[in-house]
């Protein structure tokens, strides 16, 4: 079964797959021509919509960096029992917030035949907070993580968790920005966060959505087409749902490595791809997806990655890896064969 990945880095501005499930085509595009692609809730989250293709897994961007490192072993599963955890700050937000969110998972519930056990609350507010890197990159903390923890463990028989928390600190300037198509996830980073920390203390997937106040932004505006998908609805939740109903199951020790990992060319610096790079898991970098990060094949050192303009390119590579062809023999000029230097004294 040839398999590849394809990361697209939250919080960092992708052009391609950094708003509200714009990845989704270049995802389908290159889950078309493998076997099996394992991608990441940031690449086809968008709100109300999925964009998960059929032969793609669903994995949280934690376990996917130790599943690349060897550490972990992905289990498809048919379906999984997931618990809904709402932050207790939704108790003073206007009236609907809660109802907004829990209608959400009823409608997933009775469309999509997700089985979710239930919903809790956190024991206290979470006091998720926004803030910025050195780098632009979107990122974030908790000031009760415990309370987080807490409350995940309530939801007993739970296989997935769900979490619904409000995150303050979002700059009305920086959100109109990233609506126009030109400013960074606010909450991107933040959300990576979260989902991180319970699926280490847990080990159990997990994935997030923001908690919103009801009512808020309810009158529509036009807005860049990348980020539209997060003005269907009042809520985030639908595509966390149905893409943690898919989420494999993690399991310790080593897994088959994948084919090819695919990943924005400024975003090489991610464990997960340095990682694959050390296991000498071939990195195709996508040049026409910039972002703000700038860790490129020449920032590390690397000779031996593959630079493609797009994803359209990059599906090209992947289907003539898939075919035993040698890529580079698909291309022009094709270079003569080299005489490997010798290792010998003298010679």
């Amino acid at each position: 079964m040839f398999t590849a990945v394809q990361l697209i880095p939250t919080g960092v501005g992708a052009a391609i797959g950094g708003y509200a499930g714009d990845g989704g085509p270049a995802t389908k595009l290159l889950a078309s021509v493998v076997d099996r692609l394992v991608t990441h809730p940031n690449a086809v989250n968008g709100a109300d919509l999925l964009g998960l293709p059929a032969n793609a897994l669903y994995v949280e961007g934690g376990a996917l960096d130790a599943w690349l490192a060897g550490r972990l072993a992905l289990r498809p599963v048919r379906s999984r029992r997931i618990g809904l955890l709402i932050d207790k700050a939704v108790e003073a937000l206007p009236a609907g917030s809660l109802e907004a969110v829990l209608v959400a998972a009823d409608a997933v519930r009775a469309v999509h035949g997700v089985e979710v056990i239930g919903w809790a609350p956190t024991p206290r507010p979470l006091r998720a907070t926004l803030t910025w890197g050195a780098g632009g990159q979107s990122t974030g903390s908790l000031g009760d993580p415990e309370a987080l923890l807490a409350g995940a463990r309530e939801l007993v028989g739970a296989e997935a968790i769900a979490v619904v928390a409000f995150m303050d600190g979002l700059d009305a300037q920086e959100e109109a920005a990233y609506d126009d198509g030109h400013g960074v996830d606010p909450i991107g980073g933040l959300e990576a966060v979260i989902s991180r920390y319970l699926v280490r203390e847990l080990g159990i997937p997990v994935a997030h959505a923001p908690l919103w106040p009801y009512g808020a932004g309810s009158a529509l505006h036009r807005v860049d087409p990348r980020a539209a998908a997060e003005h269907l609805g009042h809520t985030f939740l639908p595509c966390i749902l149905m893409g943690l109903a898919r989420h494999p199951s993690l399991e310790a020790g080593p897994d088959t490595p994948p084919d090819a990992v695919v990943v924005p060319a400024g975003c090489l610096g991610g464990p997960g791809v340095i990682a694959a790079h050390d296991r000498g898991i071939p990195i195709i970098a996508v040049a026409g997806n910039p972002t703000t990060m700038h860790v490129d094949a020449a920032a590390l050192g690397w000779t031996d990655v593959i630079t493609v303009s797009g994803y359209l390119e990059a599906a090209g590579v992947l289907a003539a890896m898939r075919a035993g062809l040698d890529w580079r023999a698909c291309q022009r000029p094709f270079a003569p064969l080299r005489q490997v230097p010798s290792r010998l004294t003298g010679n």
